[in-house]
């Protein structure tokens, strides 16, 4: 059965022995139970990227519009990038990789980057736009993969996230509302802090691997573009780098 937030209302209330006392609100508790999932949402995601993976389809066209001419506004619920995708032709999708700051330079420079082309560009995310490098290989549709923000509830019928029900995670939010609630009565939350680190702990360390079955394994990290026109002597350098 789906947990929702009038779930974890009367949890805290029982926790905190609020039952019959309003003295804090339902309305106050659904803000301390947001900001403790959005601290649990955060510990999620952090050890496994993967729990709420989102695509979008990002256009650059190369001409003038949100500045260079190279970069487009991101979602309003972006947090985090996975990954970003382009494709080649409708069937030949490429992995485009990410450029450090440090690197801001190098690609837009003729000096340093060498032939340009659709396997040369590197993406950035930086001040609420996602950059393209070099803005001459820009324009294209690249498939942004991204974690989301944490969305608050707005109403005590608001179901939890499944991935907070796994293993009922959500007691985390409910033991960290109810230090909030002990907090605010100017009472001794000790003892709900005492049970916080073991089942943080017990997150991070569980949530690692969620793909059980199979081992981490090493990425490839050479350069497509280096796979593709180098290393397999494709009108490339034969595998120089």
């Amino acid at each position: 059965m789906a947990t929702t937030v009038a779930d974890i209302i009367l949890a805290v209330r029982n926790r905190t022995d609020m039952l019959n006392d309003n003295f804090v609100t339902d309305t106050e508790l659904m803000w301390y139970i947001n900001s403790s999932c959005a601290e649990l949402d955060d510990l999620l995601v952090q050890t496994y990227d993967d729990y709420k993976l989102k695509s979008t389809s990002l256009t650059i066209t190369g001409t003038s519009g949100n500045g260079a001419g190279n970069n487009v506004a991101l979602p309003t619920d972006f947090y985090k990038p996975r990954g970003v995708d382009l494709y080649i032709d409708s069937t030949q999708p490429y992995s485009v990789r990410p450029f450090n700051f440090q690197e801001r330079n190098r690609y837009a420079n003729t000096l340093f980057r060498g032939p340009t082309g659709p396997y040369n560009v590197k993406y950035r995310v930086q001040d609420g736009y996602f950059f393209i490098e070099p803005i001459s290989a820009a324009p294209g549709t690249y498939t942004l993969w991204y974690t989301p923000t944490w969305t608050n509830f707005t109403s005590t019928a608001s179901i939890l996230p499944a991935y907070m029900d796994i293993q009922v995670w959500h007691e985390y939010a409910t033991v960290d509302a109810s230090i909030k609630v002990k907090m605010k009565l100017e009472l001794d939350p000790g003892g709900f802090m005492a049970l916080k680190e073991p089942l943080r702990q017990r997150i991070l360390t569980m949530n690692k691997n969620r793909a059980q079955a199979e081992g981490k394994t090493v990425s490839a990290i050479r350069q497509e573009s280096d796979e593709l026109f180098g290393w397999y002597g494709v009108g490339g350098n034969g595998g120089s780098y």
